[in-house]
């Protein structure tokens, strides 16, 4: 098994001469460490794939062109502050880092972060120096004493060194010596790809594709073909259209080889049409990926009756704070953004106050497995929304009917303490009383959802927390 933790991390940077910035670094780093990870106990993630790693608006010209290594220095800071909480909390794992390249230009350019925990997993690439499966690509590792030489005949070739050591603030092309600077690697022979083709432009951002080798798995060590995307949401769907006829994607699956497909893809799985106020699905797109014999892992099924009560539980997009809300629907003739079933409630969503969206469930991972891998022991499980608002898995109510099962089932992750104080209400009629115990998101609007509650204001206070770290809702899954 290997257990892959997924996140857009919303604008993932840090500027160090910034106090607020930093502040957010260590809220976001504590939340990873101690509720992500301190949540798994023995069985932590063994890949961790970030998206959105970006700095503020004004700082994007620090990218370089489709494909290049991030040049960017406030994300290079947030990058490598996650690699070495890893590294120095993280003592019986090795985690490193997979050279971060540039996806999409201008504007729309961002980088993609892939750890791995190297006593888990071979990084083989794709574009790595080692073709040899058992010879490690270079990855980024912080302790110089364990970095590798790069395997070069000519000890002046020309590297890209990071500076990892202090306060990351320049990359640069540079001519070093073949010893062991901090970090290093041929930028012509890069150790990943972004996949070539337009998504669906020039401008837009690519898919990240990182090859890994499993290592001591207990039913067999596989190849492991992962794409990380970020679509750019004003042409989200012809990206999935084209990564779809990607190299890899499409075509026959080697023997022995997983191909996970994941990130935030920007396209609903349900799309509700405003003109209509009626749940349609976004089948074309999903369709095309299952008819290839790929497993949506958050997928609402196929009876369009049931998807107004069951598209909340494949929901990952956070409305903002202010126009959040802990109501279900009691005495509302509709559900809306701000007045929903469990698990949404009024908190999940996209748009501004003034114009709110249904649109959110749009972070997915999708699988698929070579004919000669069979289940048991090839199939994945425990694919979990990480939901630190009302909890993980989806199983505190009597769930209604024809929720597919994985839906509600995977780990466990509970409520983030900030939400404990906030009162429970009595749920829709539609669905049972939640569990004893069960604390949180669960207000009727007594006063409707535009007027002033206590409880309304102590759900905002608390989800404020949660928004800080990011906009969306992180994913994990055992493969």
């Amino acid at each position: 098994m290997t257990r892959i933790l997924y996140w857009n991390i919303q604008n993932f940077s840090c500027n160090a001469k910034n106090a607020e910035s930093t502040t957010k670094l260590g809220k976001r780093l504590n939340f990873i460490l101690n509720y992500i990870f301190g949540n798994l106990g023995n069985t932590p993630p063994d890949i961790i794939c970030f998206v959105e790693g970006k700095g503020a608006a004004g700082d994007l010209g620090a990218f370089k062109v489709n494909g290049s290594l991030l040049g960017n220095a406030n994300t290079i800071e947030a990058l490598t502050a996650v690699l070495t909480l890893l590294q120095m909390t993280r003592r019986n794992e090795s985690w490193c880092l997979v050279p971060p390249l540039c996806s999409g230009k201008g504007g729309k350019s961002e980088t993609t972060a892939v750890y791995y925990n190297s006593n888990k997993l071979i990084f083989t690439g794709p574009c790595a120096w080692g073709l040899n499966v058992n010879q490690q690509a270079i990855p980024l590792y912080i302790n110089d004493a364990n970095f590798p030489a790069p395997p070069a005949a000519n000890p002046l070739t020309p590297y890209v060194a990071w500076a990892l050591r202090g306060l990351p603030n320049k990359v640069s092309n540079i001519t070093v010596p073949n010893s062991n600077p901090a970090v290093f690697f041929n930028e012509n022979q890069l150790a990943a790809e972004c996949v070539n083709g337009d998504y669906p432009g020039l401008s837009d951002r690519k898919p990240y594709r990182t090859t890994f080798t499993e290592i001591n798995n207990l039913n067999g060590n596989r190849d492991l073909n992962i794409y990380t995307i970020h679509t750019s949401p004003a042409s989200a769907s012809g990206a999935m259209w084209n990564m779809l006829r990607a190299r890899g994607v499409s075509s026959t699956i080697p023997t022995n080889t997983v191909n996970i497909i994941l990130g935030d893809f920007n396209v609903d799985t349900v799309d509700d049409q405003s003109s209509t106020k009626k749940s349609v699905l976004e089948s074309k797109v999903y369709k095309a990926f299952r008819d290839n014999k790929y497993t949506v892992q958050l997928w609402p099924g196929t009876d369009a009756s049931n998807w107004e009560t069951i598209k909340p539980y494949c929901m990952t997009h956070l409305l903002h704070g202010d126009s959040a809300t802990p109501y279900n629907i009691a005495g509302q003739k509709n559900p809306s953004p701000r007045a929903n079933y469990y698990p949404r409630y009024g908190y999940m969503g996209s748009g501004s106050e003034k114009r709110l969206s249904d649109s959110g469930a749009i972070d997915n991972i999708m699988t698929k497995y070579a004919a000669d891998l069979q289940p048991p022991n090839n199939a994945a499980t425990n694919m979990t929304i990480i939901n630190p608002i009302v909890g993980s898995p989806y199983n505190c109510i009597n769930n209604p009917p024809n929720v597919p099962v994985n839906l509600t089932q995977g780990l466990a992750f509970p409520q983030y303490p900030a939400f404990s104080a906030i009162p429970p209400g009595q749920q829709q009629s539609l669905l049972p009383l939640p569990t004893p115990g069960y604390m949180g998101g669960i207000i009727d609007p007594q006063n409707g959802p535009n007027q002033i509650d206590p409880a309304l204001t102590a759900f905002q206070t608390a989800f404020k927390e949660i928004h800080d770290l990011s906009d969306h809702l992180p994913l994990i899954i055992d493969i």
